[in-house]
């Protein structure tokens, strides 16, 4: 059913967040080889916590990694399953090409999709807390 343009959530900004026990390295895998920028770090607080926005060039779409003073475990950081995803659009094979190039050379190699779907139009890479990152050619919607 379609919501009438009144009844529409409006949202300014959408941010995900994570734990991390990596936070340089998933800095690394987000902003030199996705292409994000680092928009800020925040320095640990009361609770313990410290971390960094890492954000779409011009958007105000947000991943948030976090570190704790206790560190994480694993099971507070890995995926639950192979089907947990974080899925990229990308506007064109150009820009597809050298995000997937960038990754490569910082060591990172493409795994195969647990759906095929996925391994269609795209490449499915993991981050450094193994959660995987597809990276598609085209958008489908």
């Amino acid at each position: 059913m379609n919501a009438k343009p009144e009844e529409i959530l409006s949202i300014t900004q959408v941010r995900v967040g994570r734990p991390t026990n990596q936070l340089a390295e998933m800095i690394r895998f987000y902003c030199e080889g996705m292409g994000l920028e680092l928009l800020m770090n925040f320095p640990e607080d009361q609770a313990g916590y410290a971390g960094a926005v890492l954000g779409v060039p011009g958007s105000n779409y947000h991943l948030e990694f976090c570190v704790h003073e206790d560190g994480f475990t694993s099971s507070q950081i890995s995926p639950p399953t192979d089907d947990h995803l974080f899925v990229l659009y990308l506007p064109g094979k150009a820009h597809y090409d050298t995000v997937v190039g960038r990754l490569q050379n910082l060591g990172h190699q493409p795994v195969r999709a647990k759906n095929s779907h996925w391994d269609l139009d795209g490449v499915t890479f993991k981050d450094p807390d193994g959660w995987r990152v597809v990276l598609m050619r085209q958008s489908n919607i």
